[in-house]
């Protein structure tokens, strides 16, 4: 008897390792391609056969099925071609393969009073293909579920589904409506590198463990729908473009600090815990930088602002330092700049003692306020206020009390803070006074302008 040639490898996750897959089918149905009829496309594609031949397909993969759970069987249905509307019931206490297989349509029904299918083993589906509905609506998968790769042409519904372990959607494709309505993922959820074409529902979804969705492509961001869920603290949304996507009006993204993301974490526990690097430094700025722009297209310009200050706080406390290592090649570690590095000699950090990243107008103001006043007293200590600054002519502060000393003195020190104001006729203008223009005057209401056009392009606009 004829036996089936079709071979391949499949990931064993049981015994986690890489195993040859040979087809064991051995009937009277064989085709001239030595293919069984589970591993040959033709009679898909020829419309006479595929009449024929669809109603035996359906028949003897329910009889393997039933196999499997009797005997309590891994089922293997590795690189099967299935056609349309194929329902599976039973309790499977083994895995499931569908490794590249090729599904027009299946349902996962079944369970004994819940309607529901039951996976007691792992379920992997690496690089299956669904042609038509994908339907598993309340499903239980109570190992680990491996959908890697797998591309749903049409709707795939997870709603209520339940993932007690780990959750794989890597690379998966989703070119129409991805419900993951109600569902539960009680260990990690990964769908890195995932492309969602259509709309993706992740509203009430209950996420325990860390989701991430790392370089995944969502075409139209509007489309994507994380409502209801609060606490983000535990998604990773590194080198995804979140711009568009819709998230809860009362989402937080840290534990305590609610505007904290978990990249940020990753960051930091490799600094501070010797943790292996996870993320560059520019990566975890990006998320930022995506999150400001997202919630000023909401025009939730408060949280964008504190997106913004979270952003620019990592460019002033970290930076990224070239490592050479023993190969020849380099690449980049993140290092914590020293105290006076943040603080003081860095641009970064005048930012934001002066003016909170242009985000704060009371600290500009008193930077303002501190140069006048120190100005004032400077002049005070002069014999004469409106002349120039002279070490010879300071005579402390024995003119304390003259009250016409304190008036040049102000209107002086005013004068050189504030540029378009003209100083007396009789005020001899000094290097002294041009310093303060600069210094003082110009950073001082540029701050004040940056902080107010925030402010008020944020409330007029779009």
């Amino acid at each position: 008897m004829a036996k089936c040639q079709f071979t391949t490898k499949y990931h064993d996750y049981e015994r986690q390792t890489i195993v040859d897959y040979k087809c064991d089918s051995k009937d009277e149905d064989m085709s001239q391609s030595s293919l069984c009829l589970f591993h040959d496309e033709y009679y898909l594609q020829d419309k006479t056969m595929r009449k024929e031949h669809e109603q035996t397909v359906r028949d003897k993969l329910m009889t393997k099925v039933h196999n499997s759970i009797d005997q309590k069987e891994a089922l293997l249905c590795i690189g099967y071609y299935l056609p349309d509307n194929i329902t599976i019931k039973g309790d499977f206490t083994k895995a499931v393969h569908f490794s590249k297989a090729k599904l027009q349509q299946i349902e996962f029904s079944g369970g004994a009073s819940f309607d529901l299918a039951e996976f007691s083993g792992d379920a992997e589906f690496r690089s299956a293909e669904f042609s038509g509905l994908a339907d598993f609506r309340e499903a239980e998968f109570s190992g680990l579920a491996y959908f890697t790769s797998a591309k749903f042409s049409n709707i795939a519904d997870f709603t209520s589904a339940k993932f007690s372990e780990s959750a794989y959607f890597g690379s998966a494709e989703f070119s129409e409506k991805a419900d993951f309505y109600s569902t539960q993922f009680c260990g990690e959820a990964e769908f890195s590198s995932a492309k969602f074409s259509g709309e993706a529902e992740f509203s009430t979804s209950t996420f325990k463990a860390k989701a991430y969705f790392n370089y995944v492509l969502f075409e139209d961001g509007k489309k994507i729908l994380f409502g209801e869920l609060e606490d983000l603290s535990q998604f990773s949304f590194m080198n995804t473009d979140i711009t568009r996507v819709r998230f809860s009006d009362r989402a937080r993204w840290g534990k305590q600090d609610k505007f904290k993301v978990l990249e940020e974490k990753m960051l930091e526990d490799f600094l501070f815990k010797r943790s292996p690097q996870q993320v560059s430094l520019g990566s975890v700025m990006a998320v930022y930088r995506n999150l400001r722009e997202n919630y000023e297209f909401r025009l939730r310009y408060d949280e964008a602002g504190k997106f913004f200050i979270k952003e620019m706080e990592l460019k002033r406390r970290f930076r990224e330092k070239k490592n050479s290592s023993g190969d020849g090649s380099s690449n980049y570690d993140v290092v914590q700049n020293c105290w006076l590095r943040r603080n003081f000699f860095s641009l970064t950090g005048l930012y934001y003692h002066l003016s909170r990243y242009g985000e704060d107008l009371l600290r500009p103001t008193l930077a303002g306020i501190t140069i006048v006043f120190l100005s004032t007293l400077f002049w005070v200590a002069q014999a004469n206020p409106v002349h120039e600054p002279s070490l010879s002519h300071i005579v402390g502060f024995s003119q304390v009390g003259n009250h016409t000393q304190w008036y040049k003195s102000f209107e002086r020190s005013l004068a050189d803070l504030i540029p378009f104001l003209p100083s007396g006729n009789n005020v001899q203008i000094g290097l002294l006074d041009y310093a303060i223009k600069i210094a003082g005057g110009v950073l001082t209401f540029g701050l004040l302008a940056i902080a107010l056009r925030r402010k008020f392009e944020r409330k007029y606009t779009r």
